[in-house]
Formats: structure tokens, sequence, C-alpha cells
């Protein structure tokens, strides 16, 4: 069984601090996730729910385009916090992380679902109803219910 680590920070509204999310990754899908605060180190463990929605954003630090939208991210993040998981892998610290999936050019959004990659948003103007509209879409919808005036109905459409 192959498995790789990486580092990858998640928003915590409440806090609004950083923690960080503990993936086990096996041939490209997630398999386990778990928030642990103050790790640099990708530990294996829970199963994630199988409704369970997680967006990874892969950033370069000195990304013009990444830095304008980490605020939209974030502002997600801090919307989705009960339903969604959200990590940020920074790709300058992971280069190998982002070789595995295959991520060429950021900001670049992964959208995990049951385990498997389900949606990939690349590029650096990623409109905000694009990134809302995928989480909307793909959440638990049982208790998807965010705002409604973000979303323009178009899903896909800035891709």
């Amino acid at each position: 069984m192959l498995l790789w680590s990486i580092e990858a920070v998640a928003w915590k509204a409440k806090k609004n601090t950083p923690i960080h999310q503990l993936l086990s990754i096996k041939g490209g899908d997630i398999q386990n996730l778990q928030c642990l605060e103050e790790t640099n180190e990708v530990v294996f463990k829970n199963s994630i729910h199988d409704d369970q929605l997680v967006v990874i954003y892969f950033a370069s630090k000195n990304c013009p385009p990444c830095k304008r939208v980490a605020p939209i991210f974030e502002e997600l993040s801090e919307e989705f916090e009960d339903r969604v998981v959200f990590c940020k892998v920074n790709v300058d610290e992971n280069p190998d992380t982002a070789a595995t999936y295959q991520v060429n050019g950021w900001p670049t959004f992964l959208f995990f679902k049951k385990g498997e990659k389900v949606v990939e948003v690349v590029g650096g103007e990623v409109a905000e109803a694009t990134l809302y509209d995928w989480v909307k879409l793909l959440a638990p919808k049982e208790i998807s219910d965010g705002k409604s005036d973000k979303g323009n109905g178009n899903k896909g459409d800035d891709l």
C-alpha cells in the first residue's frame, strides 16, 4: 500500500486559526482524514464519512492569483465548516503532492467525495460563484443550505 504525506491547512471559522488536516492517500484517492492541531506530519486515522466532501486548494506563496482567491476559499470554509473539509496544500513545500495529483498550475481546487476526485477547478481568475456552486452542489444535501445569492446556477461554466 502506497501512502503519501502532505501538510495541509484547514481553516476553522470559530477560531479563525489554521489547524492541520491529516490525510491518507492511496492510489491518488483520499482514504482517511482527521483534524489535529500543531502537526506537520500526516497521520492516518478515521475513515472519511461516505458523503464527506473534501476540497483541497493547491497554492504557491509567490502566486498573485492564489493570493486573490485565498479570501474566497477562507469564506467558503467558514460558511460550510460543519459539512465540508477544506485543506490547503502549499506546493512550494509539497511539490511531490502536487505531482501526485498532476497539479501543474495554481491555484487548483480538487473536490473529493467518497474518497475519489469528482471535480477539478484550475486557474487564477476562478469566480467566487463557481467555487460556491461546486461546494453547494457536492456538499451533503440535507445540510447544504448556504447563501443562495452567491451561486449563479451555471455549474462549471467558469471552468
